[in-house]
Formats: C-alpha cells, sequence, structure tokens
C-alpha cells in the first residue's frame, strides 16, 4: 500500500457475486473483512460505493498476473525451440 497506509477492515455486503476470491484476496493483505447483516442495506450506505473500485483494481491485478503467465509460457517455449535448433 502506499506511503504504509492500509486498512485493517473492509467493510462489505453479503453479495454472493465476489466469490471466495474477495476473501482470499483480503486474507493475503491482511486486512479483515466485515459483513453486514443479511437483508441490511441500511448499515451499507458508503460500502457500494467502495467495493467497486475494489473489484476493479482485483480484476486488472488478476489479469495482469494472467497475462504475466501466459507471457512467461511463450517465452520459456521460445527458448526451449531455440535450444533444440
Amino acid at each position: 500500500m502506499p506511503f504504509g497506509l492500509q486498512p485493517k477492515y473492509l467493510f462489505r455486503d453479503n453479495d454472493g457475486i465476489y466469490g471466495n476470491g474477495v476473501r482470499a484476496f483480503l486474507d493475503s493483505c491482511g486486512i479483515e473483512e466485515v459483513r453486514t447483516a443479511y437483508r441490511s442495506p441500511w448499515q451499507n450506505p458508503f460500502v457500494e460505493r467502495f467495493i467497486e473500485p475494489v473489484m476493479k483494481l482485483y480484476e486488472s491485478i488478476k489479469q495482469t498476473a494472467e497475462y504475466n503467465a501466459e507471457e512467461k509460457l511463450k517465452r520459456d517455449k521460445l527458448e526451449e525451440e531455440e535450444d533444440n535448433i
């Protein structure tokens, strides 16, 4: 996190759209996940606005990691082909 400012908690709702990926990401960052009560949207006025950019960041990181893995496989394959020549 920039300037050593890392949140301790992330408040979010119980929407199933997030799956286990968000929880795993938060655990890996040392951020505690705090969920609102079921069917209690009044507990959640600011969370919805915050979750969207977090999910976009997560997807961006995931896509970057996938791209890097694909590029590494391509480089490894090229190096292997060059070694066989």
